[in-house]
């Protein structure tokens, strides 16, 4: 054993024999990293339950690097080879033309809010229930819990990356392999145990341009800002939280949370949801008292993955006469070959699974560096909030 690793060893063995004592568990940290054990005994018991689930954190010697270490039931956190989230690179994505839509089954249904100390989550409690099936997925889910991730600042705070752009957040959709497995205990340990739905948030440029289901949870915040608070809210609206069901990235990953479990088939969708600056200061005041408000974990390494979309655009075309992109109606039944000439008009050529999306010389891409900054790339190829394959972009 390294003489690093012996000294996290030695302060995780401490941590435990001081919290069987009642010692507070920040003020813990604190004398470890400042020496000052004497301003624990200024500090009021507070009785903390050691256990795994209380130990990781997204931060410091708990944080993400070290989950792997913490436990060895998460190793997979520090050694597997199919983890979660990574960066979408969308010059290496693969068409694949059968990915279907993604169906949801069941809707306003009933949910728990809690605060977890690193983050929010909703609990699905209704006796009815939303379940996911087509698109990738061969088996039905049902929907079990929601997570949302968010960051300090607006310019971070989503797990999923575009081309290296981080958003302001992400929103995620857990569900578990109902036909195959009895509940989400057992099935995020086992093969397609898993579906995830996520939808990156964008900040709102008016508060009328809000997600208003998104709106009517964040709204209850104020209910929850401690840790281990928790609040019923009684119906609430799945589908209504989705910017769209058709058309996504999608590949195969991990929970991104210990004990990082390699289980899932991940969704990205196409488009994503607006959330308002008041909204965003709610969630990381929900999580002031405790220290944490940057709760996301890093991309991990992709490993040879495939990753596949069914993103098309099918409803646009340039006008040559003097580069004025015009939007036209969209037409899902137009023919394959009138496509392939669309697609090729603007340099973008499109082949199946076994290939590669190759962009050697799109006329956009030289926009791409003011759509990082402003977020206000015009683009021919994309409807209003849509994602095209170099990300998302602004209305």
């Amino acid at each position: 054993m390294s003489y690093y690793n012996r000294h996290i060893t030695f302060g995780l063995i401490l941590s435990s024999i001081l919290l069987s004592l009642n010692f507070n568990l920040h003020c813990l940290f604190d004398a470890i990293l400042f020496r000052s054990f004497h301003q624990c005994s200024q500090q009021p018991s507070i009785y903390v339950v050691a256990d795994w689930e209380s130990w990781w954190t997204y931060e410091g010697i708990s944080g993400p690097d070290f989950w792997g270490r913490l436990n060895p039931k998460w190793s997979h956190c520090s050694k597997g080879n199919r983890q979660s989230p990574i960066d979408i690179n969308t010059s290496r994505l693969l068409y694949d033309p059968l990915l279907a839509p993604v169906r949801i089954t069941g809707d306003h249904i009933r949910g728990q809010l809690v605060n977890t100390g690193r983050g929010i989550s909703l609990l699905i409690t209704s006796e009815k229930v939303a379940t996911i099936t087509d698109g990738p997925f061969s088996y039905t889910y049902t929907l079990s819990n929601l997570s949302f991730h968010f960051g300090r600042e607006n310019n971070r705070g989503s797990e999923h990356t575009i081309d290296e752009q981080q958003f302001s957040g992400e929103l995620q959709l857990y569900a578990y392999n109902s036909q195959l497995y009895a509940n989400w205990s057992e099935a995020k340990r086992e093969p397609n145990g898993i579906a995830a739905i996520s939808v990156l948030v964008v900040l709102a440029r008016s508060p009328s341009q809000a997600n208003v289901a998104l709106k009517h949870i964040t709204n209850s915040l104020k209910n929850i800002t401690k840790r281990g608070q928790t609040y019923t809210i009684e119906s609430f609206s799945v589908l209504d939280l989705l910017p769209t069901l058709k058309q996504y990235v999608t590949y195969e990953g991990s929970l991104t949370q210990p004990a990082c479990h390699e289980t899932v088939q991940w969704v990205i969708l196409n488009r994503p949801i607006y959330i308002s600056a008041y909204q965003f200061h709610m969630l990381r005041h929900s999580l002031k008292g405790d220290g944490h408000q940057d709760n996301f974990r890093p991309t991990q390494p992709i490993n040879g993955r495939p990753i596949r979309t069914n993103i098309v655009s099918t409803s646009t075309s340039i006008n040559n006469d003097d580069n004025d992109h015009q939007h036209r109606n969209n037409n899902h039944n137009r023919p394959q070959r009138q496509l392939h000439q669309q697609m090729s008009r603007t340099s973008m050529v499109i082949k199946t699974m076994s290939n590669e999306i190759i962009d050697q010389s799109n006329e956009f891409a030289h926009l791409l560096p003011q759509f990082y900054r402003s977020s206000t790339v015009r683009d021919a190829h994309c409807e209003t909030d849509q994602l095209r394959l170099y990300g998302y972009r602004g209305a």
